[in-house]
């Protein structure tokens, strides 16, 4: 039997949301992301969620916060 594993989803909702590499607002902007994007969400830190987003980079970021 496999055994089962549950993954968080986040859809981003607004255009233009700043993907970072660190959660820090003065860190610089890895990536742009628009609405309708689906990342997995692994974790919080200081009030920014950290994601996996899958666009065949793989890349494990932190989106900053609203």
């Amino acid at each position: 039997m496999l055994p089962l594993a549950a993954a968080v989803i986040a859809i981003v909702t607004q255009d233009q949301v700043a993907l970072r590499a660190s959660a820090s607002s003065n860190a610089p902007r890895s990536a742009v992301l628009y609405q309708g994007e689906v990342l997995e969400v692994r974790g919080a830190r200081a009030g920014f969620l950290q994601v996996y987003q899958y666009d065949g980079a793989n890349r494990n970021l932190t989106l900053s916060p609203p």
